[in-house]
């Protein structure tokens, strides 16, 4: 503890965080959350007056709170969470009668694609570049990472030999991130 608070004392006072706060509060949400941003795009959700209730509804901002997409996909999805995004397309969560299934996106709803493969109950797109998709799916009694190629049918498990639990959390060019299971070892 003593050389914790010994390295924090000899940090030089001329550091200092610099960096500009930006509201992306949509005007009439409850609530909004920015997960992950790639050049100008930022992804996340807000949370709206819908039918009867308040939902959680994917969106997209380009820099400001007047400049957001609700991406959300409509249909049976009661609702919706963008996760990641590489400019270009996003990745997330959609809500389908109680069950949270892995989705992607091209910037509007209607490009809504569910990659979530039929009996699982939980999947996430946590991941994605260059138009792959990766995150997890629970599969055989266990989380699975996976990566997909835009549909559901090109989802490949990834899940290391031995593991009992794992997932990707993000991704780059040739790297994944996330966390797997084996024994009692995370």
């Amino acid at each position: 503890c003593a050389v914790a608070l010994w390295a924090a004392c000899a940090v030089p006072s001329s550091l200092h965080a610099q960096w500009t706060a930006t509201s992306l509060h949509p005007a009439g949400a409850h609530e909004s959350v920015a997960y992950a941003v790639s050049g100008s795009q930022i992804v996340g959700y807000a949370t709206v007056t819908f039918g009867p209730g308040i939902r959680d509804h994917a969106c997209i901002w380009m820099g400001s709170a007047s400049l957001w997409v609700d991406i959300h996909p409509g249909g049976s999805a009661t609702e919706s969470r963008a996760l990641c995004t590489d400019g270009v397309n996003q990745g997330g969560t959609q809500t389908i009668q109680f069950t949270d299934r892995a989705v992607k996106w091209a910037g509007d709803a209607s490009s809504a694609v569910s990659l979530g493969p039929t009996g699982s109950p939980f999947s996430s797109v946590n991941g994605i570049i260059l138009g792959t998709q990766y995150g997890f799916a629970y599969l055989g009694g266990a989380n699975q990472a996976c990566v997909w190629a835009g549909s559901a049918g090109t989802l490949v498990s990834l899940q290391p030999a031995g593991c009992s639990d794992s997932m990707v959390y993000a991704a780059s060019p040739g790297q994944q991130v996330g966390y797997a299971v084996i024994g009692t070892e995370y």
